[in-house]
This record gives C-alpha cells, sequence and structure tokens, in this order.
C-alpha cells in the first residue's frame, strides 16, 4: 500500500517531534493535514511537511500568523473560526468595520499564491470582504452554515476554482461575475433565499455538479442547455413551474432531482438525457408524463409520489433496468399494466390511492422485494398470483381492508416475508 495522505485532524500526542519525524521517513506521503494546536508545537525543520491546517479553536491572531505562516508549504486552511483572518485590516469582518481599507492581513501576500483549500464552515461569517481576492489560486472553497447575504463580486478573480460551496446561507442573488469562473465543476448553494438563476449560469460549461435546492427559485434558464458536462442537478424546494425543453441537451445527466415544485408537466425533450438514472419528481402537480417517457432507458430510480397521475404512458414498460419505483399518494385506480412488464422492478410503492384490486399478476415482477400499498382503503383482495412473488420480503397492507384471514395465509404462504399491518 502507498501511503500519500495523512490527516491528524483529532489527535492528541506530548511528543508531535516523534509523529513528524516518522512522516518524514516515509516517502510517498504527499499531504499532511494536522489541528492547529499541534501544528504550533511542531520543531521548525518538519514545519514544511505540513501542507494543511485545522484551526477549531479560538487561538491569538498574532501566534496564529507568526506560526502559520513561517513556511510557505500551507495549501489547505480548515477552520470554523472567523477570527482567524481579523486584524487591522480584517479579511472577514462585519461589514462595518471594512472602511475602505486593504482588506486582507500582511501575511495574505506571503502566501497568497499558495493557498489552494480554504473551508470555513459554521464559522459565524456575515461578510465577506473583497480582499479574499487575494488567494487568487484558491481551487476550493467552502462557506456553508454561515450567515452571508451577499458574495462579493471579487470572486470572479479565482481562475482556478473548480469547487464552490455556499449552503445554509442567506444569500438572495449569485453575482453574474460568476459566469467567469470557468473551470467550475461543483456549484453548492442550496438552502439560501436565491429567487433567481441567472442566465450567466450557461457560461460554465465545466459544470458537473449543481445545487440550488431549498431556495425561491421561479425559473430554470434557457442557457442550461450548454452545460453539457452535467451530471447532477438538484432543483428540489423550490417554485419552479416549468422546465425549459433545453433540458433536454444536458444528455450527460445522471440524477434530476425536481421534487417539491410547482410542475404541472415536464418536456417530452427530458426523454433525451439518454444516461438519466434517478430522477425525483414528487411533490409536484403532474397529471400525465412525456408519451416517449420509456426512451429512458438506463432510468433505475423514480420517484412520482405526491402527483395527480391517473396512469402511465405505454412506454412506460421499456424501462427494463427500474428497480425502484415510487407511485404513492396518486390518483391511480388500478396498477398501471405497464409496470407488470418491468422484470427486475425490486421496490414498488402505490400506497395512498385508490386500488381496489392487484389484477393478473401471473409470472409479473418476480424479483419484486417491497411492495406497499398501504391506506388504499378499497383494497379489500389480493389475487392468488401474488404467491407467484416468491422474492417478496415486505409487504405493506396498513390501512387496507384485508381480511385477518387472508394475512394469516399471507403469512403462511411469505414466512420470510414482513407483512406490515398497522
Amino acid at each position: 500500500m502507498i501511503l500519500k495522505y495523512f490527516e491528524l485532524r483529532e489527535f492528541v500526542t506530548d511528543d508531535i517531534e516523534s509523529v513528524m519525524k516518522t512522516i518524514s521517513s516515509l516517502p510517498t506521503v504527499e499531504q499532511v493535514i494536522i489541528n492547529y494546536k499541534n501544528y504550533k508545537d511542531i520543531p521548525i525543520k518538519y514545519k514544511h511537511l505540513v501542507t494543511g491546517i485545522i484551526i477549531n479553536s479560538a487561538v491569538k491572531i498574532d501566534s496564529l500568523e507568526q506560526n502559520l505562516f513561517s513556511n510557505n508549504s500551507i495549501s489547505y486552511i480548515e477552520s470554523n473560526v472567523n477570527k482567524i483572518f481579523t486584524d487591522e485590516t480584517p479579511l472577514i469582518s462585519k461589514k462595518d468595520k471594512l472602511k475602505g481599507k486593504i482588506p486582507y492581513p500582511n501575511w495574505a501576500d506571503k502566501n497568497k499564491n499558495k493557498l489552494k483549500v480554504l473551508i470555513l464552515n459554521s464559522a459565524s461569517i456575515e461578510y465577506l470582504s473583497p480582499g479574499i481576492s487575494a488567494f487568487n489560486k484558491l481551487e476550493v472553497l467552502e462557506l456553508n452554515k454561515n450567515d452571508l447575504v451577499n458574495l462579493p463580486r471579487q470572486i470572479s478573480k479565482f481562475s482556478m476554482l473548480n469547487s464552490l460551496k455556499i449552503s445554509q446561507n442567506k444569500l438572495k442573488e449569485i453575482p453574474k461575475t460568476i459566469k467567469k469562473n470557468k473551470k467550475l465543476v461543483t456549484f453548492e448553494v442550496d438552502d439560501n433565499k436565491i429567487k433567481k438563476i441567472s442566465t450567466s449560469i450557461g457560461k460554465l460549461t465545466e459544470l458537473k455538479t449543481i445545487n440550488f435546492s431549498q431556495n425561491n427559485v421561479r425559473k430554470l434558464p434557457k442557457s442550461i442547455k450548454n452545460l453539457t458536462n452535467l451530471v447532477y442537478l438538484n432543483l428540489e424546494s423550490n417554485r419552479i413551474s416549468k422546465i425549459p425543453a433545453e433540458i433536454g441537451q444536458c444528455k450527460k445527466i445522471e440524477s434530476l432531482l425536481l421534487s417539491n415544485n410547482m410542475l404541472k408537466s415536464i418536456p417530452n425533450e427530458i426523454t433525451d438525457i439518454f444516461y438519466l438514472k434517478r430522477l425525483s419528481l414528487n411533490k409536484n402537480k403532474l397529471e400525465k408524463l412525456p408519451d416517449d417517457f420509456g426512451k429512458l432507458k438506463k432510468l433505475m430510480y423514480l420517484d412520482l409520489s405526491s402527483n395527480k397521475l391517473t396512469d402511465l404512458p405505454y412506454s412506460f414498460q421499456k424501462l427494463a433496468n427500474l428497480q425502484i419505483l415510487n407511485l404513492s399518494d396518486n390518483n391511480f385506480n388500478q396498477i398501471p399494466q405497464v409496470v407488470f412488464e418491468i422484470k427486475d422492478l425490486y421496490s414498488l410503492n402505490l400506497s395512498k390511492n385508490n386500488i381496489k384490486s392487484l389484477g393478473n399478476l401471473t409470472n409479473k415482477l418476480p424479483y419484486l422485494v417491497k411492495l406497499d400499498l398501504s391506506y388504499n382503503k378499497n383494497l379489500q383482495d389480493l389475487s392468488n398470483e401474488i404467491n407467484s412473488m416468491r422474492d417478496l420480503k415486505e409487504l405493506n397492507l396498513t390501512g387496507t381492508k384485508i381480511s385477518n384471514a387472508k394475512i394469516k395465509q399471507l403469512r403462511t404462504n411469505f414466512p420470510n416475508c414482513n407483512i406490515i399491518t398497522k
């Protein structure tokens, strides 16, 4: 085994010199990350081995500057202490303290071209000074779980930035200058107060991951068509009422999460997303699916729960790789026959519908393991053909009218199946 990464996050020792001596004897080690408490006690001859620092307790600023930047090897900083970059000319501070001063401390000049990873999660940061642009070699910037209301345009100076995560803040918008971050691959701004996704996002053609969930977004820009490298798109829990047809040009998307929006329909072009494996459309207002829905042949997970569906398109039976299907809380009066043609289905949820019978199950769904029929209040009987589902391990009949005698018989026929009735 070749050891390249060494992390001493919660490490406690009274002999840090011996630890560093051991690390220095490992020629393959390329990255050493250590907590600041240990770092400040490392002899100078070993400090160059450390590439990253974790700061999770209050420290004196002058001590930090003296110890942390006595060498120029640090490329990674992680901290939940918002004062680590504060002095007479603060980098991170209250807005009313900036007053036009040079917004970064003196040590930043020494290290600004070295720092590649800056993680300041849960640090109670309210404002980010434009002076953060001093770190123009940043590749990863994380500012999750803070109190940021806006971002300085100077973030666009990070020409090397490939990951930007600003989840759980109070952002209302993303500056249009974000389009200059051409190398951005991961962009996460979930759980903020953003109302609009700028068309400039279409300039970030290297993006593979986008998370705008839990915001107030109403519309997805047509420029989304330019993001042909996109693999993961999360727009859950917004106020989106329409998906542009241009989404079909993002053919590499594997996970598309659109639950808890205001969608009444989805464009037929969504079926052009050839690599789509996971699709969440639950908690919308869908009444039907596109006729060509069966073109999504790589789909493995599909959640259509809590909509207004009454039937499924004929092409649905072509979803040969589908394993998990959730149709709960819709308006189905019977199980759509096309579902029975999906031979490899593993889990089927039909709870909270108006299903009265299962229909002909002979030799259908032979590999089904989980079947949820709960709260179909008019379901009184199960066809005998259900006995052909020999792999069934969980059957939920809570809130149905299936008789106790029938349930007893099921337990005899399926001794290894958990039959839930309450």
